[in-house]
């Protein structure tokens, strides 16, 4: 993948096939955008990075734009850089019309994601993430924040893809065979790449508190999984994190 998205000013040139739709309404069969607030270039640096991922997009300078158009074409996401905000103005209050009647889910894109996390309570509608951060990384937030709030039908980290549609998995080109059970787990993985996920949070999200499941089922159930995605040679992507649970995360 190319660059880094930063939000920094001037980071590149971007070439005149990135495409920003300026509002003309979509057909009712036509594809759900994603809508880029922020500056004029790092909105098309972003809409460059997503088209070539065969999304489209459009692009918004200001939130009550930006909030107006995401309604208007039942945007699949709203993506905010909070360097667009005006500083004078309280944060949560400038945020307000993405959240309280929003139709999309909303990505926060912000150097201070203690703060944001404070202020807007993230959900499966709304999600905070720290900037600056790899343009791949950046790409799965997307995918992650869409596929959490029911708004895409396939999950992927790296080369695993796990699609909600056909409860199938690929490791690349090769597919992964699991039981109902290990594909949950990996669902709940790849919603949350790169947090570390209890074990205890695993037997919610996939037995939803079954009494009869413990530590060591959960365990079994991993070493399991990691398996039927490694068995061809690929590197291990669920790593584990001593005494906290498991970590999806491509770094070996």
């Amino acid at each position: 993948m190319r660059g880094m998205y930063s939000g920094a000013q001037g980071e590149r040139q971007i070439p005149q096939k990135a495409r920003l739709l300026q509002g003309e309404k979509r057909t009712a069969s036509g594809p759900q955008p994603i809508v880029i607030i922020a500056s004029e270039n790092v909105a098309s640096l972003v809409a460059y990075i997503l088209e070539e991922e065969g999304h489209l997009t459009i692009a918004a300078h200001d939130i009550s734009r930006g909030a107006a158009l995401a309604q208007k074409h039942e945007a699949c996401l709203i993506l905010l850089d909070t360097d667009v905000l005006d500083q004078r103005e309280p944060k949560h209050s400038a945020i307000e019309p993405l959240i309280t009647n929003a139709t999309s889910p909303l990505l926060i894109l912000t150097p201070d994601s203690e703060h944001w996390n404070s202020l807007v309570r993230p959900a499966l509608s709304v999600r905070v993430v720290q900037k600056p951060l790899p343009t791949l990384a950046l790409l799965t937030a997307i995918r992650t924040q869409m596929a959490a709030a029911g708004r895409v039908g396939e999950l992927q980290f790296a080369d695993v893809r796990a699609s909600l549609r056909t409860r199938g998995i690929r490791r690349g080109a090769r597919r992964v065979h699991t039981s109902p059970t290990q594909f949950r787990m990996l669902c709940h993985l790849l919603r949350y790449p790169g947090k570390v996920i209890s074990r205890e949070e695993l037997i919610e999200a996939v037995w939803k508190r079954n009494a009869g499941i413990d530590r060591r089922t959960v365990d079994a159930h991993i070493v399991r999984l990691r398996k039927a995605l490694t068995c061809a040679g690929e590197p291990n992507l669920i790593q584990t994190v001593r005494s906290a649970g498991y970590l999806l995360d491509s770094d070996n």
